[in-house]
């Protein structure tokens, strides 16, 4: 069963004192019902019942996928980094056996790998992707660039690329699985030689892939 941990909050706007709702863990299974709200990002949120304003917790949130055995740890608030090595040091005590760990400290970055374990797919593959994607529409851009990229399910619940640009323009880019054939044989190996096997997150899938660029770069010269 989900849990969250009730407190009393001041409202920034009006402040009156209210009761909010952190959540501090779900399970894929027995909280089927609950996953939607994370997945559109109301999960994370509380309204003051007095003014209405919409009021973002503190969270600590593990999320345990029974089906693909994996538990992604999402840390936010003050002092990420203290909490952060907490849970590397709890995973590495009374780590579950047969079960993959993610921690994140990024509430997109969270949802994006609770979306790619939906979809049935690996993060450290789709996140390899996405960077190459991203350059990919960097190189192509004719004088707008792409200001960032997520992976989505959308309300189909297909599989998609979404990338930003200013002003408002997007595009977004169907993901089939002939595709993802092709991330498979193009990322593992590249994936499984990464000695990083936790903080699988933007920063690691981007600096594999600018690494690799470089390289290809001066290999040309």
């Amino acid at each position: 069963m989900a849990r969250g941990k009730k407190t009393v909050h001041i409202c920034e706007n009006c402040a009156k004192p209210i009761e909010i709702t952190s959540w501090e863990y779900i399970n894929d299974r027995q909280d089927s019902e609950k996953i939607p709200f994370l997945r559109n990002y109301s999960l994370f949120s509380n309204f003051c019942p007095y003014c209405g304003q919409k009021i973002y917790p503190e969270t600590c949130l593990l999320y345990q996928d029974t089906l693909h055995r994996f538990i992604i740890y999402y840390i936010d608030g003050k002092n990420k980094e203290s909490k952060k090595q907490e849970v590397l040091k709890r995973i590495a005590d009374d780590a579950i056996d047969g079960y993959t760990y993610r921690v994140v400290t990024d509430r997109v970055e969270f949802v994006e790998k609770v979306e790619m374990l939906i979809a049935g797919y690996d993060d450290r593959i789709m996140l390899l992707a996405k960077w190459t994607t991203y350059l990919g529409a960097m190189d192509a851009a004719e004088g707008i660039e792409p200001e960032n990229i997520w992976f989505e399910l959308d309300e189909d619940e297909r599989p998609i690329w979404h990338i930003d640009y200013p002003d408002d323009y997007e595009r977004i880019l169907e993901i089939t699985p002939e595709q993802y054939a092709q991330f498979v044989s193009i990322f593992c190996d590249i994936a499984d030689m990464s000695d990083e096997k936790i903080l699988i997150d933007n920063e690691w899938g981007s600096s594999i892939v600018l690494a690799i660029e470089e390289a290809m770069k001066e290999d040309e010269q």
